[in-house]
């Protein structure tokens, strides 16, 4: 990877933050967390055909299932089997990646005997408010006018053609070279300026999405090409030109990638070491992203993860005179900047870390949230679910994870409320349903950072508190994922503290590096292949699904 100035190295100008509120309306039905299906090594097989070139970001998008971009099937067929159970079972895989853009109908029966009656709700249930092919209507409700493909202003790059998805924060089409049909990019209209907000708001929003990705180069951060302007269309009612941002092209959905069913346990700690270096490169220069989840990553026809929207990102290094005395509550990184407290809740409730409902006191670590929510992510991947709708203690499967904790630290308010709870709302302080046995065990790892790796010692029972999530996952990440989700930011840990934990430091993982002709070429592990596939594969493989579920009970498959 080349060597690339941090937003640190630019002008003020440049690297001005966005404070953005965007707690738009959700409507999220979280998983149960009473059971789970065991993890897989997954395989696949299959050559990649999917187009060479880079990706668009996926608009950002209020909710799991709601205005979320939509990518369109572009490419070849997928092998490799999946159930409802979700990871993989089996399969072989060799020491070259294999991408699998599309599904093979005669694979799509090899799926995973591992499931069992009442199992987890399946993320192709749990979206069922909302049908694949409902998707991209609904997105373009909200208002979003599609790219005029009439423009001549990206003719340095290609013709607008189709629109491959819209969302809360603007549309996105595709852009092919006429030249060179290999040669694809994206190009993301913004929405309107809202009528109630600022234009130094909305221009900041705008720019700041384009200067993560012209700024800081990583291989798990979408590459942006060019800003545009366009005045055409200004008048006495349109006071504001339009914005658009040339991008890279990433043909998958990484979001649709978990939905699928299709990746093995390899597969997914691949992604998730991929999301944490993403992450902590942006810590390192200074930025937290505060709205990660699985929308906002797409995935390249190499298996390489990319983040997207970095419309909520915030600066969080500021600056002091040497010699500066903090104050009590002030934090410092190092003698001379010390750190900037985030403010708003940005994001998807299933996603954030509860400090950020906090309404009182100077704001929350807007670092300590994104760690939050990259455990979140892995906790979906893993279990096929979220854990819980919104981290607060009115949310029964919450509050089953913090409240132990919280009142064993002596919080009689928080005892007082789940009492009030308990007696309005008719339910039990904590869910009388255990989660199906597995072994127990925590990992160990153990590394030397500079936070304390925090172990609970409380006697409750394993139907509520952490180790009700933790023992669904995969026993070597328990401790890491454990020390994420501690509900203290304060003793939570920071991305220094993930990129070294044992665990994630075991983790083989697909990177990409240069040749000696500067090529871009990805060394992918042996231990495991990426499953690759668009949205219309996902309505192939739910169809083949559904076929064999109803051969099942009439009693023929």
């Amino acid at each position: 990877m080349a060597d690339n100035p941090s937003l640190n190295s630019t002008n003020s100008s440049s690297r001005r933050s966005l404070f953005r509120n965007r707690n738009s309306s959700r409507s999220i039905t979280p998983f149960s967390t009473t059971s789970s299906s065991n993890s897989k090594n997954g395989g696949g097989g299959g050559g990649s055909t999917a187009t060479t070139q880079p990706q668009p970001t996926h608009s950002n998008a209020s909710s799991i299932n709601g205005d979320r971009q939509v990518t369109n099937s572009t490419n070849g067929s997928i092998g490799g089997g999946g159930g409802d159970s979700g990871l993989e079972k089996g399969g072989g895989t060799s020491g070259k990646l294999t991408a699998t853009p599309m599904i093979n109908s005669n694979s799509i029966g090899s799926t995973s005997t591992g499931s069992k009656k009442g199992n987890h709700l399946s993320l192709k249930r749990f979206f069922k408010k909302l049908k694949p092919g409902e998707k991209l209507k609904h997105a373009l409700s909200s208002a979003v006018e599609p790219i005029d493909t009439s423009l001549d202003l990206f003719h340095r790059y290609g013709e607008v053609g189709k629109l491959l998805g819209a969302g809360a924060s603007g549309s996105v089409n595709l852009l092919q070279c006429k030249k060179d049909p290999n040669k694809v990019y994206a190009v993301k209209k913004f929405r309107n300026r809202l009528p109630q907000e600022a234009q130094s708001d909305y221009e900041i929003k705008v720019k700041n999405e384009f200067k993560v990705g012209d700024y800081l180069k990583h291989q798990n951060i979408i590459y942006t090409f060019e800003l545009i302007k366009d005045y055409s269309k200004i008048s006495k009612q349109k006071l504001d030109p339009d914005y658009y941002i040339i991008m890279e092209y990433c043909p998958f959905d990484f979001f649709n990638l978990v939905m699928s069913g299709l990746m093995g346990t390899n597969e997914i700690f691949c992604y998730f070491k991929q999301m944490i270096n993403g992450v902590g490169f942006l810590h390192e220069n200074g930025l937290a992203h505060r709205d990660l989840k699985l929308d906002n990553c797409v995935v390249n026809q190499h298996g390489i993860l990319r983040l997207i929207d970095f419309g909520s990102a915030v600066q969080f290094k500021k600056e002091v005179p040497q010699g500066y005395t903090p104050t009590s509550e002030e934090i410092m990184l190092d003698s001379t900047h010390k750190l900037s407290f985030a403010r708003g809740i940005v994001g998807s409730d299933p996603y954030l870390s509860p400090e950020v409902f906090e309404p009182l006191g100077p704001g929350y670590d807007p670092r300590t949230a994104d760690v939050w929510s990259i455990a979140i992510i892995y906790c979906c991947m893993i279990l096929k679910r979220f854990p819980w709708k919104i981290p607060k203690i009115s949310d029964p499967s919450y509050r089953s994870f913090a409240a132990p904790t919280l009142i064993n630290d002596e919080n009689t308010s928080l005892e007082n409320e789940l009492k009030v709870l308990s007696m309005s709302n008719g339910v039990e302080e904590t869910s009388t349903t255990p989660p199906p046995k597995e072994e127990n065990g925590e990992g160990a790892s153990s590394n030397g950072n500079n936070r304390t790796q925090h172990h609970h010692h409380h006697h409750h029972h394993h139907n509520s508190g952490p180790e009700r999530l933790l023992k669904l996952l995969p026993e070597p990440s328990r401790n890491v994922i454990k020390n994420m989700l501690i509900l203290d930011p304060r003793k939570r840990f920071l991305m220094p503290d993930v990129l070294s934990d044992a665990f994630v430091q075991g983790i083989q993982v697909c990177l990409e590096q240069k040749d000696e002709n500067g090529e871009v070429v990805v060394e992918s592990p042996s231990n495991h292949s990426h499953h690759l596939v668009t949205e219309e594969d996902l309505k192939k493989l739910a169809a083949e699904r559904e076929r064999e579920k109803r051969l099942k009970d009439v009693g023929i498959a």
